[in-house]
């Protein structure tokens, strides 16, 4: 499509907004992204506030007819994409072009609802371990969760009309470092987040985060469907995302989640309570770091905590393959916790075989600090 065709297109689009008029500032930058895709050329964009910039790019790169992916800084702006100016940008643009348009929302794991821990939630057994240490007022949020199960269509906490409180989406939910995947997992037939993938691999505008696209990239390209154009909303935030998911970190956030795993299915005091103290103990060598550099090979004291967690969730997995059980929802909760405990194992190993090529810091606060390294 030429760029004045490009400029009608986006003033069609536009006539039909309330309060609007036609802004320069918004031509220009349809007219520079269309020339960009035309040409296979790369495009940096600045535009202030009130340009008009998801339109500015999404009219041409729809019109073009390439496969895109919007890749946002925040969810927020994923939802309001999804929510709000996709769905009326493309029933305008469907009937100017005389063509089908289709689109997708596609987000980490632990935003959608987890089947298999519904599931368990129907076993008195496992649901008793799962919801024993909580209040009434996060089973109460667990309950109203399950129920909307039946109804949602997506699972995406995002689609939620209400916002549950961490705790309650934790106990339906999984994280990519638990979930076993669609080959070992027994709801995959039902699982919202795969569902999400596959509608994804058939659209033809796939909304993503940031953190998301760089995981696909750390993943060699496997995580996302093949695409022509990708287009980085608030590409002054890309470095340090894109960063944050190419590193490694380790922290007492990522043991207390192992604790948590190992209590939903042993009670095992001397092993959860043994991992709770070290927790402690790592945060407390990490704090004089915070927001700094640390020097590799590390110092003495992190050096042995590192060493002292792996010992011990080591020990973690190996009480866990020692349970024999027989009940198929119990199976399922082991596997989530061995997957989980291995992944902070295999962080540990890296910031244990760090070299000098690499860069260790803490990020985070003093109550709860990371160790990362990139």
């Amino acid at each position: 499509m030429r760029e004045r065709e490009v400029v009608e297109l986006l003033r069609k689009v536009t006539d039909t907004l309330p309060n609007t008029e036609e802004r320069q500032g918004q031509n220009d930058m349809a007219m520079a992204v269309s020339n960009a895709v035309n040409t296979n050329r790369h495009l940096i964009v600045q535009a202030g506030t009130g340009t008009g910039k998801t339109l500015g790019y999404l009219v041409p790169l729809i019109a073009s007819g390439k496969r895109i992916v919007v890749s946002t800084y925040t969810k927020a702006l994923q939802d309001q994409l999804a929510a709000h100016d996709l769905p009326q940008l493309i029933t305008i643009l469907e009937r100017e072009l005389d063509r089908t348009v289709t689109w997708s929302v596609l987000k980490g794991r632990n935003n959608y609802l987890c089947r298999q821990r519904l599931d368990e939630m129907e076993s008195p057994k496992q649901a008793k371990l799962d919801l024993d240490d909580t209040s009434a007022a996060v089973k109460a949020e667990v309950r109203k969760l399950i129920e909307w199960a039946d109804e949602t269509e997506t699972g995406d906490q995002g689609d939620l009309t209400w916002s549950p409180s961490e705790k309650a989406w934790r106990l339906v939910s999984v994280g990519s470092d638990e979930c076993p995947g669609a080959q070992r997992c027994p709801a995959a037939d039902r699982c919202f987040s795969e569902q999400a993938r596959a509608s994804a691999t058939l659209s033809d505008v796939v909304i993503v985060n940031t953190f998301i696209y760089g995981l696909h990239i750390a993943m060699n390209g496997e995580l996302l469907p093949e695409h022509d154009v990708v287009v980085f909303d608030e590409a002054h935030q890309l470095e340090d995302v894109i960063s944050n998911t190419v590193s490694t970190s380790i922290g007492s956030g990522r043991i207390n989640g192992v604790i948590t795993a190992l209590r939903a299915i042993i009670r095992e005091d001397s092993l959860t309570n043994g991992l709770q103290l070290l927790a402690h103990d790592f945060n407390a060598c990490l704090v004089p770091y915070v927001g700094k550099r640390v020097d590799l090979p590390f110092p003495p004291a992190i050096g042995a905590a590192l060493v002292d967690v792996r010992l011990k969730i080591d020990q973690a997995v190996q009480a866990l393959r020692a349970i024999d059980s027989k009940d198929d929802k119990a199976k399922q909760k082991i596997l989530r916790a061995q997957m989980l405990a291995n992944r902070v194992i295999d962080a540990v190993d890296m910031c244990l075989t760090a070299g000098k090529s690499q860069v260790a810091f803490v990020s985070g606060t003093v109550e709860r600090c990371s160790l990362e390294i990139a």
